[in-house]
């Protein structure tokens, strides 16, 4: 038997630290990952008590510097944005408690409180942008829609696509007529659940790609064009809710709810 040269067993020396190498720090990211996360999660609780704290003392500025910290360590929720803006309304900046506030709903649609507290602050804005009326069925469709997020309905079109399948099947194989015609039955009805879902899946994904902003300047000027020196077209105050259209190197084209359009600076506004 020949044995190995200086070199291939050298070779296979440094392949194999190689691999222990890897194996360690894989175990080392394993084991301190956790630990990580759990210390990340213990300061993340620990700022938001803090905030909680200094906001029932009235200290409201410190209350948001301790919730915009936690938000910096990327932790969100209807909780903290709720309490955020809160507190940016008691210290006057109307629009970062309706940015904030809006964020909360985003998270938890259905919250009464956040509702509630988010007409309190739109009283404080100074454009009273018209919303045109929306009709009967528009407001069932949005109403249902909102039932489920983006992926419960993606979830629940899968489960109707794969009972389908299986009805479809069990329709073709089933030799008992009894069978046939209960699972042909169940089909058209399971059909027309999956068509609903469908329609309400597409209209959640549309919504979903909707993008608003919220003004947070006292005030700016909309123009005509990205550009300095374009045409003025109308004003607008913070805490004024705009819908993203287009972006163009530090500019952001808006739509208002009563169709005015325009350009401003992407300074002007907070993404909700």
């Amino acid at each position: 038997m020949r044995k190995p040269n200086a070199d291939k067993r050298f070779s296979f020396a440094v392949l194999r630290l190689g691999w222990t190498a890897v194996f360690l720090a894989a175990v080392f990211v394993v084991l301190l990952a956790p630990a990580a996360l759990l210390a990340q999660s213990a300061d993340v609780q620990h700022l938001f008590e803090q905030g909680n704290s200094f906001y029932r003392d009235g200290q409201y500025e410190k209350a948001i510097e301790a919730y915009e910290k936690v938000r910096q360590l990327g932790y969100e929720s209807p909780e903290l944005y709720y309490n955020l803006g809160n507190a940016y309304f008691r210290t006057g900046q109307i629009g970062k408690a309706v940015l904030n506030l809006e964020r909360a709903r985003r998270l938890a649609p259905k919250d009464e409180d956040i509702r509630h507290n988010l007409q309190i602050v739109n009283l404080r804005v100074v454009d009273k942008v018209p919303h045109p009326p929306k009709l009967f069925f528009q407001v069932w469709y949005e109403a249902v829609r909102n039932l489920l997020s983006v992926d419960g309905w993606t979830l629940l079109f899968v489960v109707l696509y794969v009972l389908a399948a299986s009805l479809v099947v069990v329709w073709v194989l089933a030799r008992r007529p009894v069978i046939r015609t209960l699972a042909r039955r169940a089909l058209a009805f399971v059909l027309v659940l999956l068509l609903g879902t469908g329609l309400f899946w597409i209209g959640a994904l549309r919504a979903s790609r909707v993008v608003h902003a919220v003004v947070t300047v006292p005030r700016v000027e909309v123009l005509s064009a990205p550009e300095e020196g374009a045409t003025e077209v109308f004003p607008l105050h913070e805490g004024v809710v705009v819908q993203i259209r287009d972006r163009s190197d530090g500019w952001y084209e808006i739509r208002l709810p009563d169709g005015k359009v325009g350009w401003l600076k992407k300074e002007a506004v907070e993404i909700v």
